[in-house]
């Protein structure tokens, strides 16, 4: 008797009412039926009543605490799967790409599977934030990775515990990525075809591209990734 694994698709959202539906649709047609978890963090739209609407299980920060809170959130109060995958909310259609994450994991190749985003179809901004958090990785652990700051990941429920609890803010994929290399874990990436809201050159986005700076370096400063007394790390590609 074929035994399937038990998959999780954990999807934090801060109002993400208008792309949410069509994102829970999609997820709910890929391979092995995974169980959706929608985590509120703190939303002011109807993001709620959205996945209160699409029958998933919705569970909720109570204010706005953050992704990787979100994140934390659903690894703890949903344990009893064998692999984690982590969805923007905002892949709408996209997330039937989400399959291929899962097959390194499967084949037990890896521990932790990352999606490389395919380039952006507009203008956005100049590349800083990324090439800060390759840099602070690499680094932090010797590694060079393509897409530290990817969020669309998979990883197994042993690695999910290592890694938990979650970065604050918008370090939590860049901390999650060094933590896992400096742990041990066996990372992979892979080219994929997500498609997501793309936030241009407005004031916003380059409000939005700082906060996610400020995060990044931050964090990587307090849990001393950026200083000078780190044994060397052996050498690879991720």
């Amino acid at each position: 008797m074929t035994t399937f694994p038990r998959i999780a698709a954990i999807i934090p959202a801060h109002n993400e009412a208008l792309t949410l539906r069509q994102t829970i649709e999609t997820v709910a047609e890929l391979p092995f039926h995974p169980r959706i978890i929608v985590v509120d963090d703190g939303s002011t739209d109807t993001t709620q009543e959205v996945a209160k609407a699409s029958s998933v299980h919705l569970l909720s920060t109570g204010r706005q605490r953050g992704k990787g809170a979100a994140l934390t959130l659903a690894v703890e109060q949903v344990p009893d799967v064998d692999l984690y995958l982590f969805l923007d909310a905002d892949l709408e259609g996209s997330a039937r790409h989400a399959a291929v994450l899962l097959q390194p994991l499967l084949d037990g190749h890896a521990d932790l599977v990352i999606g490389i985003l395919p380039p952006a179809h507009r203008k956005g901004g100049f590349g800083l934030v990324k090439w800060t958090a390759k840099k602070i990785v690499r680094h932090a652990t010797g590694v060079a990775v393509h897409q530290p700051l990817s969020g669309q990941r998979a990883l197994t429920a042993a690695a999910a515990r290592q890694l938990a609890p979650f970065a604050d803010g918008y370090a939590v994929e860049v901390v999650m990525t060094i933590e896992a290399l400096r742990l041990g874990l066996r990372l992979c990436e892979i080219p994929t075809d997500f498609g997501h809201r793309e936030t241009g050159r407005s004031p916003g986005a380059f409000l939005h591209r700082g906060k996610q700076l400020w995060d990044v370096v931050h964090a990587s400063w307090e849990r001393g990734y950026l200083q000078k007394h780190f044994p060397p790390q052996p050498r690879q590609e991720a």
